[in-house]
């Protein structure tokens, strides 16, 4: 069976869904046959989200319908989109658990598999046309969720979410354009080995990095991803992110992407620093994926795919089960500072922040501490990735010390349950993929030490910089500018 196929059954889904609602809503069917609505729109979710996971296994690659790879749509399963893929079934799989207990709305569920659909699409895609027309489903899809949120200000968020991605698109498009007028294709195995202009890689790798919300480029991502409901954000910094991050994967096979070194350095940095200063729990997570996305940036600007998809899998599964867990408690609670988060009497909530944030840290057994050792040996770098895997632990620390610190309003069970099946899954694979306890793990209680030392010294409400989109354009030209006298 085409792989094209796990792409194609969401979208699909998505459509029924919203046929069913709309004819619901005029009341004929409901009318007739008289069935709850929001059963059947329960059980045609489901079926969109794991009908791809039950048929992934008898999926293969090639060219859609037969035709040659010159004139067809290729899709592909090797081992890096393999990684991208899994994560992405995982988490949606788990947010969907959530999902379920916090909104039945049809117009949603439509909308989140339409979003699964563009991002299975995506990182199936051997073609940039095919990649670039499935990441956009899923970012229009992402747009309307986002402003659909009951936060104060989502409209906001996802407004400047839109107009910043939507300026990276055409920019995307333009920069394809180029591609294909000097390959005569963009298919990437038939454009490897051919000239490619230095000014349209320039263009589309800063378009990407955009959208997977690299610094100085991020301006867009803390509110999108802290404003969003629970689910979303989960979905949001734990894969949609990896969607732009693929297409420089892809685009590194064409390209040297090395001149985005010093991005991806100031992104880890600038993001663990601001990751240490929130309050607003949400937030803080929304800061340190700027600051992880940085390291799988640093992996792709080194030629390295293979580490960039091993470190995109893990923070995928630690970065999701983070936002369930967290956003659990502030669903119950309707607070994100960290003051009010204290959970000492839900023990689900407890044991999986505690192996989740140990991931994200870098602790030797799970799977982040076996995507952190990856990367270190693949590239080097060492001094700056475990600098910065300090600062994490300490935010983290800072996490844990506010959760263990009080009680308060349980979550229900249903919305606990998945992050602990993730935090399980991060530290199963670790264990498998042969993940073991070193001395660098010392990291971990010293980031614990240090956030003790200076706790009482922090800021007592979140420290912001905030930039209107405008001026987020006019950083996205100053930097293709830049770069293109570098270069």
């Amino acid at each position: 069976m085409n792989a094209s196929i796990l792409a194609l059954i969401p979208a699909v889904f998505s459509i029924l869904i919203y046929l069913f609602g709309s004819l619901r809503i005029e009341g004929s069917i409901r009318t007739r046959f008289r069935l709850p609505l929001t059963l059947e729109v329960k059980v045609l979710y489901l079926l969109g989200v794991f009908l791809p996971v039950v048929l992934l296994p008898f999926s293969q690659g090639g060219v859609v319908g037969g035709y040659s790879r010159i004139l067809g749509v290729e899709v592909g399963l090797d081992s890096i989109t393999q990684l991208f893929l899994i994560a992405e079934l995982i988490v949606f799989s788990m947010s969907s658990f959530y999902a379920l207990t916090y909104t039945t709305e049809w117009r949603k569920l439509s909308l989140l598999l339409l979003m699964h659909s563009g991002l299975i699409g995506a990182f199936i895609s051997k073609d940039f046309f095919n990649f670039y027309v499935f990441m956009e489903l899923s970012a229009i899809s992402s747009f309307a969720l986002v402003a659909s949120s009951r936060e104060k200000d989502s409209y906001k968020a996802a407004y400047n979410y839109l107009f910043l991605s939507m300026t990276a698109s055409y920019l995307l498009v333009l920069s394809l354009g180029m591609i294909y007028f000097s390959t005569g294709t963009l298919n990437v195995k038939l454009a490897q080995g051919r000239e490619v202009p230095k000014v349209a890689v320039l263009i589309a790798s800063l378009a990407l990095s955009l959208k997977s919300g690299i610094f100085p480029l991020h301006v867009w991502l803390p509110d999108a991803h802290s404003k969003a409901d629970t689910y979303l954000s989960a979905i949001l910094s734990g894969i949609a992110v990896k969607a732009p991050v693929y297409g420089l994967v892809l685009l590194s096979y064409l390209a040297d992407l090395s001149f985005l070194r010093p991005l991806a350095i100031m992104s880890m940095i600038f993001g663990v620093v601001m990751t240490m200063l929130q309050v607003n729990a949400k937030r803080l997570l929304a800061y340190s994926t700027i600051s992880k996305m940085g390291y799988i940036l640093l992996a792709v600007s080194y030629n390295n795919p293979y580490a960039a998809a091993i470190y995109s899998f893990a923070h995928a599964i630690f970065k999701s089960g983070l936002f369930l867990s967290v956003g659990a408690l502030v669903d119950a609670r309707n607070r994100k500072e960290l003051d009010y988060l204290g959970c000492r009497n839900c023990y689900i909530i407890l044991i999986a922040v505690a192996i989740l944030s140990l991931s994200i840290a870098g602790f030797g057994i799970t799977v982040g501490g076996v995507a952190k050792e990856v990367l270190s040996k693949a590239i080097g770098e060492r001094v700056l990735i475990y600098g910065v895997s300090l600062g994490t632990a300490f935010s983290f620390a800072k996490l844990n010390y506010y959760v263990w610190k009080g009680y308060g309003h349980k979550p229900s069970i249903k919305r606990s349950i998945p992050s602990l099946v993730l935090g399980l899954i991060a530290l199963g694979v670790g264990i498998m993929w042969n993940g073991a306890l070193s001395y660098k793990d010392i990291l971990i209680p010293l980031g614990f030490v240090f956030f003790l030392l200076v706790k009482d010294h922090l800021p007592k409400r979140d420290y912001l910089i905030r930039v209107e989109p405008n001026y987020g354009v006019a950083l996205l030209v100053l930097l293709i500018s830049l770069f293109s006298i570098i270069t």
